[in-house]
This record gives structure tokens, sequence and C-alpha cells, in this order.
């Protein structure tokens, strides 16, 4: 659990936060226990699982969400439960029975929980389970236990023995004790699908018991007078509509057919006031009076996890922006990057960007470091000949810049099918000249933002986004390096400005600089989704400005877009615009 405790100690979270601490506890949790590492796609699911492919898909977190600690650790509850699942489960272990499947599920996640908390092979994760099944019982509040389609749920419960119940029905009380019982000599999931099976033949007994007993006196539904055996309606408060039966005391909200009057064995159809509090027996949910058939319907009892109505939506995971390697590039040079810097657009950057911190000496002191000039003055008795240092911290900048090259920045479709053909057919047939295209102003300004945000002493990152996004300059490599990969660039499919924009948000977020920009350079025809990835950014303190080049990327951008035709633009109206919404 050391990855993840850091935050979890704290009331709560940012979403890029949880994201990143809850990818680093599935990697550090694989490790400990023995698998590969999983790769971590934030989805829109809120039941998931890991794919045969070794993809775990989790229930996705907007960046600026508050993610509070007991979500936090539901989450990483979830990541628990999933890679037990990996490590100890045999899937090929199936009955192609839907409700006994339904019922092996439910016997093999309290199998493989327990069996780890039992072998202390993860670590005190026992409260990171406790914390998700409570979640799944918080979201169960008005289910009617005694239905078949939730016994499978209420036997998931009951077999993992967290000292957390919700109501059972009496008559099959002592098979989930036995079956809970039986869990402790089960070694592999081929065991846990033969328990599961005698669960299945026990409930169908038990509701062709009770089934009888409706035929009795006293027992049909209607209201019975007289006096009988047991007091009320139950033996303690449970949760959901069911149909009540017990004998002792208990609370009960009886409505529906059927009622008892007096001390008599009536039955009646209610609704239990509330669940187990955890002490002791469940509460009883009431008779089964219906047996299940093979492939009768039951309720999912795999953990769950919330839905954020911030998330955009779609799926993502940062692992196919850092493992997309090199972008596609062309046999030759075809972009510009030696673009002329205007005058007027170096200012402005400066302006915007330059890291205002300053340090100075200053002589005069009766301390510090050897001030030589001041030496002359010893001769005369003076003792202040000594200069100390100062400094004055400024506000130091970080730029994320993300270069479109999807396919409609490019020029038209028959000069991108004979780009490998050579530069001299491929300029031939150009309309417009590759000088006037989308992508080479896009370069253009690229490049010219790098040397001036170089010269400004603000340090950049930038990323391509098509089908894939790509790192093509870290924060730390020098500007220069990043231009022969700009003007041999190549196109690359569809418009996926979302991945780009949200891993750029990531890195900015784990830069150190208080002045944090995202700049887009598009022609944005971009994903719907991208606009709220874009509103998030902004909730946490980025700047995120666009320039639409020969389009208007307003639409997603919002006030920070500015149009761009060419290059010198940016010198003009451009950065002015910029400026404003920096």
């Amino acid at each position: 659990m050391t990855s993840i405790t850091p935050l979890l100690s704290r009331p709560h979270v940012m979403g890029f936060e949880a994201r990143a601490g809850l990818e680093s506890f599935a990697r550090t949790l694989c490790g400990s226990l023995g698998l590969r590492p999983v790769k971590v796609k934030w989805a829109d699911v809120s039941t998931a699982a890991i794919s045969q492919g070794g993809t775990m898909y989790l229930s996705d977190i907007g960046d600026a969400t508050k993610v509070a600690r007991n979500i936090l650790a539901r989450y990483a509850g979830y990541i628990v439960h999933e890679l037990l699942h990996r490590k100890y489960t045999d899937f090929k272990a199936r009955d192609p029975r839907r409700y006994v499947d339904r019922l092996h599920n439910a016997l093999e996640d309290a199998w493989i929980e327990r069996k780890a908390i039992a072998s202390g092979l993860t670590g005190n994760v026992e409260p990171l389970l406790h914390t998700l099944l409570r979640g799944l019982i918080d979201e169960a509040q008005g289910v009617d236990f005694a239905a078949l389609e939730n016994l499978p749920f209420s036997l998931a419960v009951y077999a993992r023995r967290y000292g957390v119940n919700v109501p059972v029905p009496a008559a099959l009380l002592p098979v989930w004790k036995e079956a809970a019982q039986r869990l402790d000599a089960c070694t592999s999931s081929h065991d846990t699908l033969e328990l599961a099976r005698w669960v299945f033949e026990q409930i169908k007994q038990t509701a062709e018991d009770q089934g009888q007993d409706q035929g009795q006196p006293g027992q049909d539904g209607e209201p019975q007078d007289g006096e009988g055996e047991g007091e009320g309606a139950g033996d303690g408060e449970g949760q959901g509509e069911g149909e009540a039966e017990g004998e002792g005391e208990g609370e009960g909200e009886a409505e529906g057919e059927g009622s008892a009057e007096g001390e008599g064995e009536g039955e009646g159809k209610g609704k239990a006031a509330g669940q187990g509090d955890g002490e002791g027996e469940p509460a009883d949910a009431g008779p089964v009076t219906k047996a299940p058939t093979e492939h009768q319907w039951a309720r999912e009892v795999e953990p769950g996890l919330p839905r954020d109505d911030a998330a955009p939506g779609g799926s993502y995971t940062s692992d196919e922006v850092l493992r997309s390697g090199a972008p596609d590039l062309m046999p030759f040079e075809a972009w510009a990057t030696d673009v002329p810097v205007p005058a007027a657009l170096r200012y402005q950057v400066r302006r915007l960007f330059e890291n205002s911190a300053r340090e100075w000496r200053e002589g005069g002191f009766r301390s510090g470091t050897l001030h030589r000039p001041a030496l002359a003055k010893v001769a005369t008795g003076q003792a202040e000949v000594f200069a100390r240092r100062f400094a004055e911290d400024g506000v130091d900048s970080a730029v994320a810049i993300l270069l479109d090259v999807s396919g409609s920045m490019f020029p038209s479709t028959m000069a991108r099918s004979i780009l490998r053909q050579g530069k001299a057919t491929w300029e031939a047939i150009q309309s417009p000249p590759p000088s006037k295209s989308r992508i080479s102003t896009a370069i253009g300004c690229t490049s010219v933002l790098l040397n001036t945000l170089a010269q400004a002493g603000a340090e950049s990152m930038v990323i391509t986004f098509g089908t894939e996004s790509r790192i093509i300059k870290t924060w730390s490599q020098p500007w220069r390096k990043a231009l022969p990969i700009l003007r041999a660039i190549s196109y690359e499919g569809d418009t996926n400005d979302f991945a780009g924009c949200r891993y750029a948000t990531e890195a900015l977020m784990r830069h150190p600089a208080q002045r944090k920009v995202l700049i887009a350079i598009t022609d944005g025809e971009g994903e719907c989704r991208t606009h709220k990835q874009v509103e998030a950014a902004r909730a946490l303190g980025i700047t995120v400005l666009a320039l639409g080049i020969q389009m208007d990327a307003s639409e997603t951008y919002g006030a920070g877009a500015v149009r761009v035709d060419q290059v010198a633009d940016l010198g003009s109206v451009a950065l002015d615009r910029l400026a404003k919404a920096a």
C-alpha cells in the first residue's frame, strides 16, 4: 500500500493526482503479487475488469475533480480485487448456466480476497477491500434481498466475513454459513465452482420446501387471526422489498399482500426498514418461494466504481503517449523551421514568459564574502568590507505545445499517398504548395515559439497528436534538437487531441513552474470531449491558448483561441490577444 498511502492520508486529492497514484499503485501491487504489469485505461465504465491482454479498465476521473479519501480507497480496493483475480482465478472454470455462473462469481470474489488476506501477500489491504464492499452495499439501498436476482450478491457479501452484511433469507442462512466455511477448504476456481453448484441446488430445494409450506392454513397470504408460534415479522432491521417471514422479534414495515393479526404465523410482503449492522446474524430478508432457473438473471456481484460526471468520457491511458515512440517522418525535410522571428513577437513572448527572478551582490557589511573593491577601506579602520548575495524570487514558466499532425492539417489525399516517392514528385503536385499548407504554418509557429520561449527562460515540451500522441521534445531537451523532426514530420490519421491535451495537463501539473501554459496549434477540427478537458485544465490554473491554423479553434478552446493564417500573424494581432488571455 505504500505508493497510495500518502494520498490516502489527505482528505481529498485532485483527479489527476488520483489517477497517477492509482496507476503507480497498480504497478507496485503487480510486483508484490508476482504479476506482469498491467496497463490502466480510464474509460466511461462503472463495473470494469482486466482484459486478457492485461489492460485494467477503471472509471474515468476528471483532472479537476476533488476525489474524497473514501472514493480513492474504493478505487485502490478495486485494483487489489482485480489483480487478485489475475493471480488466483482460473477463468476457464465456468458453468454454462447463467445463475450458477453468477453464484460462482460471488464465491470466487470472497475466496480470492480471503486467500490474499490470510497469506499476507499484499500487506494490510483488508481496509481497502472493506471500503470497496461498503461502497457496493451503499449502492444496494432499497434492494429486495429475498428476490432471486439478489441472492448471489447477498452470498458475496456474507462469504467475505468482513463483519458487515445485507439481509439474508432466514431459510438460506444455514446454506450461506456452510458455503462460507467450505471456502476455507477450496484450493482452486474449480473448487469454488463445485461449491456454487451445491449452493444452487440448496436454493432450489429451499424454494421448493417453502413453496409447499405456502399451501398450509394461515400461510397463503390472507389475513389470519389467532395464536401461533413466534412474534413479529423478522429478527432484525433489514433493507429492501421482500417477503418477510421469521420467528422472533423484529422491526419491519409490513405492507402489501397479507398481514398477521395478533400472535399468528402470518406472512406478508413488506419492506424491511434497514440492513444489518454487521454484528451477529444478518437481518431476515424474507422467504424464497420460487426456485431459480438455470438462466435466471442476477445482479452484478463484481465490485463497481462511481462515475464522475466531470470526466470527459471516452477512454485514455498515459501509457499510450509514453510508449507510442517517435512520430512518423518523411524521407526528406518538407517544412521550414528557419522562420525569422519578428521583433514584436520576441518582445511579447518575453513579456509573457520571462522569469522575473533576479540575484545581486551588495557590499558594506561586517560579515559575508570579502568585497574586493572595499579592501582599500581597511587602512582607514572601516570594517564594512564584506558583501552579501541577495535573491528575489520570480515567476518561472512551463509551456506545453500541442501540435496537430492529423490528416486535415496536410495537403491533398493524393499528395499523402505518394509522400515516400520522393521530394520532387511530391512538390510537383501540391495544391496548395507546401509553404502555404496548414502544417507548414503550424511547424513555423512551433519553431518560432520554441526559439522565443528558450530566450525568455521558459521550459517547453512539444507533443504531437493525430490518431496517437507522441512526445517529440521533453522539458529538458534543447529546443534545436526538435527541429529536424519538425522539418520531416508526417501526418498521422485522425484528430485525437483529447489524449494529447490530457497528457499535456498531467505533464504541466507535475512541473514545478508557477506559471503553466498549454498552447494548442491546430486547425480546430478536434474531438467534442476535448472542450471538457480544456475546462478541467483551466480549473487547475493552467492557461490554455490555441492557435487556429487557417481555421477558428474557439469551439474547442474558447476565448483563448486566435486565428493564424501565416507565421507573421504571431507578431501582430495573435500575440496581443494571447497576452490578454494569459
